[in-house]
């Protein structure tokens, strides 16, 4: 087990193109094998899809938080008839 102390915690830099710290982070996290350019392309496409079809800048789309389904109700238990 190593002594050393835990490596403090790096701050994530904004991203460039929305100057979006949430963005960067989705960025990173689609990023494989250190194709960072790849993931931007497809963030970046989803994106621009996102605001053609909602209407608005897509940070504030992509942000909102859908609507709650309402509970179902639980089914009525059938009873064997003896």
């Amino acid at each position: 087990m190593s002594r050393r102390n835990r490596p403090e915690k790096r701050e994530v830099i904004p991203d460039p193109r929305y100057n979006n710290e949430l963005v960067s982070r989705l960025v990173n996290k689609l990023m494989y094998s250190g194709k960072k350019a790849t993931a931007e392309r497809i963030v970046y496409g989803a994106m621009d899809n996102l605001e053609t079809k909602a209407k608005k800048p897509a940070t504030k789309a992509a942000a909102k938080k859908p609507a709650k389904k309402p509970a179902k109700k639980p089914a009525a238990k059938k009873t064997a008839k003896s």
